[in-house]
């Protein structure tokens, strides 16, 4: 059984699907067909039920699955340690984030960090999969928000963080200094599409005070949602921290009354090793915020 064999299979077994899963791996569906044959040929079981052009996963199947995914995370764990123990300053570190904390608050980061590991390189994802992508082992760790009954994977908070009310600068001489969930609702209010952490977040906040927020603009990028508040198509609820980024912008922060809040974490798989370069961009991270 080669280690090659159980990469193909572990890529075989979330796809179910062999011409995405050969695509993915960058080899001809024959050649994945012939090493997952093999594989069975030596295990002596078939690993897939193949029902027309359905795969699932057979009870063998299933076990090599979860003991090939210990396996390459073992050999993650261990290809890190030796490099430590080399004091290899090389290598790559995955980072996922949200597209918000991307978009304003790592260019310092990667900056400072880059001067200390000019060797390191560095990956940044934004994404709202951050779970997903650190059990596919995509990510070595990420950065978001608490959430429940995460399994496998460690969340360590750095930081509680408030929001804010971004309006522009002409509309904040008309608002109070502090302003209520209720006089929101008055304004034009821009937000996260559904399924988004920020949108979600929010949500949460006003069901508790038996509010519904009803935006008229639904938009994705961070950065465009400040665009629209500069040009005075409406308002938003980001976090308190990001106004020191936003000096370039005629757009101040007004402070909620009760406001809603998130818990940053960093997130990775209670197995996994971190280097010592990881180590020191978590803690980057933490000083961050």
């Amino acid at each position: 059984m080669e280690l090659r064999q159980i990469n193909y299979f572990l890529v075989l077994a979330e796809e179910l699907h062999f011409s995405e899963s050969a695509f993915r791996l960058g080899i001809s569906q024959p050649s994945l067909s012939q090493q997952i044959k093999n594989l069975e040929d030596e295990i002596g079981l078939p690993l897939f039920d193949r029902i027309g052009k359905k795969n699932s996963l057979t009870p063998a199947g299933r076990l090599l699955k979860n003991y090939g995914t210990e396996m390459t995370q073992v050999l993650t764990n261990l290809q890190g340690e030796l490099a430590d123990l080399k004091e290899e300053k090389t290598g790559e570190i995955r980072v996922a984030m949200l597209p918000s904390d991307l978009d304003y608050r790592m260019g310092e980061l990667i900056a400072k960090f880059h001067e200390t590991y000019p060797d390191i390189k560095l990956k940044i994802i934004a994404s709202v999969e951050i779970e997903q992508k650190l059990l596919r082992n995509e990510v070595d760790f990420a950065l978001g928000i608490r959430q429940e009954n995460m399994g496998k994977i460690t969340q360590k908070d750095i930081f509680t963080e408030t929001y804010d009310l971004f309006v522009s600068s002409r509309l904040k001489k008309e608002l109070p200094e502090k302003i209520k969930i209720e006089d929101i609702l008055n304004l034009p209010l821009i937000l996260f599409p559904s399924g988004y952490y920020g949108r979600e977040l929010l949500v949460e906040w006003s069901k508790k005070k038996d509010i519904t927020l009803n935006p008229i603009v639904e938009i994705s990028s961070p950065m465009a949602q400040f665009q629209l508040v500069e040009k005075e198509v409406g308002v938003i609820i980001q976090p308190h921290q990001l106004k020191s980024n936003l000096e370039h912008l005629e757009i101040e922060g007004i402070e909620i009354i009760d406001p809603p809040t998130r818990e940053v974490v960093i997130s990775y798989l209670k197995d996994k090793y971190l280097t010592e370069p990881m180590l020191a961009f978590i803690d980057e991270l933490s000083y961050l915020f």
